[in-house]
C-alpha cells in the first residue's frame, strides 16, 4: 500500500462530516481532530536511563496520537491552513475557576476520549507494545511506527477490532499506561 493512501488531508465535505461527528461527541462546533498521549512501558535503557522514567515510576516512551474521525493525515501540514484558533485547550485552575471553565474543560475531555480509546484498541491489537524488551531507543521507535502504521492500515481497510475477540473485552483497557 503507497504512503499516499495514508496519509491523506480532508476535504470540505470530510471536515464537516469530522466536525459533525466530534460536535455530537463533545458539544463543541468546529473541531476536526484530537491530540493526546500515552506510555509505551519500555526496560530502562543502557544509555541515559533514567531519561526515561516517567512521572508515573516506570520507564517508557511517550507516543503522541492525532485522532481524526477517518483516516489519518499530516497534522503539520493542516495546522498551518488552518486561521486562529486552531488549538483549544483546556483552562487550568487558577483561583478563579468558574462552572464555564469547567464545562468547557468536560467538552474538551470528551473529545480526547477518541484519541485514549484510539490507544487503547491498537495497544490491545498489537499486545507487544505493552512491554518492549529491547533497550535500543532506534530499534523500539521503529516497532512503534510499524504498530502505529500497521494499526491504522488495518482500521482503514475495515479489519474488526481485536477486543471484539476477547470474551471479556481487551485485556489491555485497565492499562494504567493509556
Amino acid at each position: 500500500m503507497s504512503p499516499a493512501r495514508l496519509l491523506t488531508w480532508p476535504t470540505v465535505c470530510d471536515k464537516r462530516v469530522i466536525s459533525a461527528v466530534f460536535y455530537r461527541l463533545c458539544g463543541i462546533r468546529g473541531i476536526i481532530g484530537a491530540i493526546d498521549g500515552c506510555h509505551i512501558h519500555i526496560q530502562r535503557p543502557v544509555v541515559r536511563g533514567s531519561d526515561y522514567l516517567n512521572r508515573k515510576g516506570f520507564y517508557s516512551l511517550p507516543l503522541q496520537g492525532i485522532q481524526k474521525m477517518g483516516t489519518i493525515y499530516s497534522v503539520i501540514q493542516h495546522i498551518f491552513l488552518l486561521t486562529y484558533p486552531f488549538i483549544i485547550t483546556p483552562k487550568r485552575e487558577n483561583g478563579a475557576f468558574t462552572d464555564d471553565d469547567l464545562q468547557r474543560n468536560v467538552k474538551i475531555s470528551r473529545g480526547r476520549v477518541a484519541v485514549k480509546q484510539a490507544f487503547g484498541r491498537m495497544k490491545c491489537m498489537w499486545i507487544r507494545l505493552c512491554d518492549l524488551q529491547n533497550t535500543r531507543i532506534d530499534i523500539l521507535v521503529k516497532i512503534i511506527v510499524a504498530a502505529c502504521t500497521l494499526h491504522n492500515i488495518s482500521l482503514n481497510e475495515g479489519q474488526s477490532n481485536e477486543r471484539d475477540k476477547h470474551p471479556h473485552g481487551c485485556p489491555r483497557l485497565q492499562d494504567e499506561n493509556l
